[in-house]
């Protein structure tokens, strides 16, 4: 039986995947193709903090595939900013 990933909608995922080390948001990113499959209408990937802000402010996002420790800058900090920007 066909897993899909539809969101309560019924659209298709939209995906953000944020990490700073190019090899593996390469990973990363064929990891998530394999698992959404036909189920992903949308992959994002920003290699930094300022990069990751313009995306997000530019669309809305199902999920998101942070890297807490990126160097120079802080997931968390974007985590709050975006957690706290929508309360």
């Amino acid at each position: 039986m066909a897993q899909h990933n539809h969101t309560a909608s019924g659209a298709l995922m939209k995906v953000l995947l944020i990490d700073d080390e190019t090899v593996a948001a390469r990973r990363l990113e064929r990891l998530t193709r394999s698992v959404l499959g036909d189920d992903l209408r949308v992959l994002a990937v920003a290699h930094g903090l300022s990069e990751a802000k313009q995306l997000l402010s530019a669309s809305a996002f199902d999920l998101i595939l942070l890297d807490l420790n990126l160097s120079g800058d802080d997931g968390f900090a974007l985590l709050a900013d975006e957690i706290g920007g929508r309360r």
